[in-house]
């Protein structure tokens, strides 16, 4: 399963799922779900001119309140207070790969 974010030139969403198959076999077929945002002839708007926009006018589902920042400060604070500490480093991975190695975690 993987979920792809296209952000330039073609914008849009992909969604691959395995699903199962219908019957009474534990069989699993892949299922792609695609949303690409309208062609390049009607005009979208540039990178931040939607929030600038939200923002002079005031709309402000685009934004987070100091609610929710204090909020995530709260729960990513001692995250990154850990990893400071700890002798281990950001894991990488090789780009395209299926991801790091998590066969020893719990």
């Amino acid at each position: 399963n993987w979920l792809l974010f296209r952000i330039q030139p073609h914008e849009g969403i992909e969604l691959e799922l395995h699903a199962k198959k219908p019957g009474l076999t534990d069989d699993t077929a892949p299922l792609w779900l695609k949303y690409k945002y309208p062609s390049d002839e009607e005009r979208q708007p540039e990178s931040y001119e939607r929030v600038l926009m939200d923002a002079i006018s005031g709309e402000q589902t685009s934004f987070t309140t100091g609610a929710e920042v204090l909020a995530t400060w709260r729960l990513l604070g001692p995250v990154l207070h850990n990893w400071e500490q700890s002798d281990e480093g950001l894991e990488t991975y090789k780009l395209g790969s299926a991801g790091p190695d998590i066969t020893g975690l719990k």
